[in-house]
């Protein structure tokens, strides 16, 4: 495995570092320990997206929901999905379409 971009996310309900990993054929978005995102929303949802804002919008790919129960969460990213132009990882509630964070995929030139 390894880190091949980071995203630094900030908001109002979400901070916290997000890893980019690449695991033989597949890529994970893993949000590590220390990780924080404001409990009470129902189904908080991680994205990547084409918006420099983190706006939430149907051109999204949603790739997970986060789970506040684990210590780690990990997301699969389809790898067709081009990262070049989707590097914004969105944190937000679906529900409620509220936004929570997000953050820029920097990615390492390995």
């Amino acid at each position: 495995m390894k880190i091949i971009a980071t995203a630094k996310i900030d908001g109002p309900e979400a901070k916290g570092t997000a890893e980019l990993i690449r695991n033989n054929n597949s890529l994970l978005l893993r949000f590590a320990k220390g990780f924080w995102v404001e409990t009470g929303a129902p189904d908080v949802t991680v994205a990547l997206s084409p918006n420099p804002l983190g706006k939430i919008d149907i051109k999204n790919t949603d790739i997970g929901r986060y789970e506040y129960s684990k210590a780690v969460n990990e997301f699969t990213v389809p790898l067709t999905l081009d990262l070049a132009k989707n590097n914004i990882v969105v944190v937000y509630c679906k529900q409620y379409q509220a936004y929570f964070g997000h953050g820029v995929l920097s990615f390492t030139g390995d």
